[in-house]
């Protein structure tokens, strides 16, 4: 399901460049969590943000997104689907750029 979000809200990071190929998920079913990832790096330093809310609008600003971040991923544009089953996938830029690669995502809870 999409839903449109008519709200706008700044996300986290420093700088023009530092919050790109923004895509929320809605893992509420699983963890009562949305994810923010938000690309910072592209190419062979590839680096992507993963922050948690229970508010899809909401992943904190300057200091508050600290208390949000749960890791980094050494991917860049990634979007996340799921297949029939439920299984999700997450697809992102090979680090050449010229690409996607794919692999299966699975949430851990440390």
């Amino acid at each position: 399901m999409l839903l449109l979000m008519t709200t706008t809200r700044t996300t986290p990071g420093t700088g023009p460049w530092s919050a790109e190929c923004v895509h929320v998920i809605d893992h509420t079913a699983v963890s009562g969590q949305y994810f923010l990832l938000r690309t910072e790096h592209y190419g062979q330093d590839a680096r992507t943000n993963v922050y948690a809310s229970s508010d899809p609008t909401d992943f904190g600003v300057g200091a508050d997104a600290d208390a949000h971040f749960v890791q980094s991923l050494p991917v860049a544009a990634p979007e996340i689907v799921w297949d029939v089953d439920g299984t999700m996938y997450i697809a992102a830029l090979l680090p050449s750029l010229e690409g996607i690669q794919i692999a299966r995502l699975e949430f851990i809870k440390q």
